[in-house]
Formats: structure tokens, C-alpha cells, sequence
């Protein structure tokens, strides 16, 4: 049972083919995973960077040129596994711009929500306080001339005017203005 070398030497290349054979398998599936998960419109090549200088005149956009027609089948294959890959590098750089931008206006917009917040607090603090001064103002008047009506009442004459809501106002005032105009 003793194996030749030829025979150990052909028994290991033929467990590193099906190691390699293996390998490639998982390495397509990724890929052809990595296809699927890509949505329709994602870019076929990454975008330029933010900073980028102005292509020389006359030169085709990268994002338009396209790699020419493969010559075969296993060709092909790697076109379109290197299409998925550039894809997939492209739409992540987007995504992760995608997600800056999003981040810089999220962190404005709480930003701005925060600078409203202490704004309407400020106010809310500001009024509060003037409405204490009034009560406090309120509570003076009060207390130095026997309320705010006892000096409306000194300056009546003595006579104090019915609000427009109680019971029987409007007939006083229309009796009033008859009385007047009445000789």
C-alpha cells in the first residue's frame, strides 16, 4: 500500500486543482452575489473625486468609455466579473458620499433645531419674567390705591361703567345716551 512518488506527486496536484477549483467556485459566486446585489442604475465606474481637474479637450468621459467586445467565452467572464467589480467599488464610493452629505445635513439641521430651541426658551424665560413684573406691577397699584378699580371709580366721578358682557350693559349705555340726548 505504499504509494510511488508519481503517484503522491499526482494525488497532491490533483488536491490542489480541487483546492483551486474550489476556490475560484466561491470567488464567481461572491461576485455573481455581489452582481445581484447591486441595484440597476448603479454607476458603471466610480465617480471622480470632488477635487478632480478638468479633462484635456476632445477626451471621452470615463464614465461613458466602455471596454471593447471580449474575444471569448471564459473573456467574457472576466469582463463582466471585473464590470461587477468596478460597479460595486463605484456604488459603494456613492453610497459612502451619499452618507456624508447626510451626515453634514442631519448635523446642520440639529444644528439650526437646537439654536431655534435655546431661541424659544430665551423667549419663553423673557416673557415669563415680564409677567411676573406685571404682576408684581399689578399687585403695587393694587395695594397703593385700593385696587385698579378704586381708581377708576375716583376718576368716573364715582360712577363705575358695566363691562360690555354683564347682564343689562347695553340697555344702561343706550339709556344713558338717551338721557343725554333727551332734554
Amino acid at each position: 500500500m505504499n504509494m510511488n512518488e508519481e503517484d503522491w506527486e499526482r494525488s497532491r496536484k490533483d488536491n490542489h486543482k480541487e483546492v483551486e477549483r474550489r476556490r475560484r467556485e466561491t470567488i464567481n459566486a461572491g461576485i455573481t452575489q455581489l452582481g445581484l446585489l447591486l441595484p440597476p442604475g448603479a454607476p458603471s465606474h466610480p465617480a471622480p473625486p470632488s477635487s478632480s481637474a478638468p479633462s484635456a479637450p476632445g477626451a471621452a468621459p470615463s464614465s461613458v468609455a466602455s471596454p471593447p467586445p471580449p474575444q471569448s467565452a471564459a473573456a467574457a467572464a472576466k469582463v463582466n466579473k471585473a464590470h461587477v467589480l468596478t460597479r460595486a467599488a463605484a456604488y459603494i464610493t456613492q453610497l459612502r458620499e451619499q452618507q456624508a452629505r447626510t451626515i453634514d445635513q442631519w448635523t446642520l439641521d440639529k444644528l439650526l433645531a437646537d439654536q431655534n430651541l435655546k431661541h424659544a426658551r430665551d423667549e419663553c424665560d423673557r416673557l415669563r419674567a415680564e409677567n411676573e413684573a406685571l404682576r408684581e406691577r399689578v399687585a403695587q397699584l393694587e395695594g397703593a390705591g385700593g385696587g385698579l378699580g378704586g381708581g377708576a371709580t375716583a376718576a368716573n366721578g364715582g360712577t363705575k361703567r358695566a363691562a360690555p358682557d354683564e347682564p343689562g350693559a347695553i340697555e344702561g349705555a343706550d339709556a344713558a345716551k338717551k338721557a343725554r340726548v333727551e332734554p
